[in-house]
């Protein structure tokens, strides 16, 4: 067992018994080793911006930003679908929650790119960003609901 897969335990562990500052610093370490153990060469998009068109430029800027929206939602959505099912039954082993807990590891690390930047305005600028998206898509569902409700009606 490698030392991801002892850290990953410990993570399932650590949110299984609702410890979530735990599970949160176990995660930040995965990442970190995750990071270190790679060995492709990262580039970041705006290295490779000298052969994009205009057009490419953008659209790359835009679907980078799009995934680490995405992944922020889809990480904030699994740590507190966790702690719900967690509280209801802390052993209860649902299908969806390895999926859901994979996804919680897998997007906190595209997340972390944000911090990567070392840049607080950018940071803050994201986190605003991802606030407005996942609340926007709160309202959409909400309005769904409702929809569903008059009919029923």
């Amino acid at each position: 067992m490698t030392r991801l897969d002892t850290l990953r335990d410990k993570y399932d562990r650590y949110i299984r018994s609702g410890n979530h500052v735990k599970a949160l610093q176990v995660m930040q370490e995965i990442g970190r080793l995750s990071a270190l153990s790679e060995t492709e060469q990262q580039v970041a998009v705006r290295d490779l911006f000298g052969s994009l068109t205009t057009e490419e430029k953008q659209k790359a800027t835009d679907l980078c930003t799009g995934v680490m929206l995405y992944a922020d939602l889809l990480q904030s959505a699994a740590v507190d679908l966790q702690e719900i099912i967690h509280r209801a039954d802390p052993s209860a082993r649902l299908l969806l929650m390895e999926d859901v807990k994979q996804i919680a590891r897998l997007s906190n690390n595209i997340v972390r790119n944000v911090d990567a930047f070392h840049d607080d305005e950018f940071s803050a600028t994201f986190g605003d960003l991802a606030d407005l998206v996942a609340l926007n898509v709160r309202n959409i569902i909400y309005t769904e609901r409702a929809k569903e409700k008059r009919k029923a009606i």
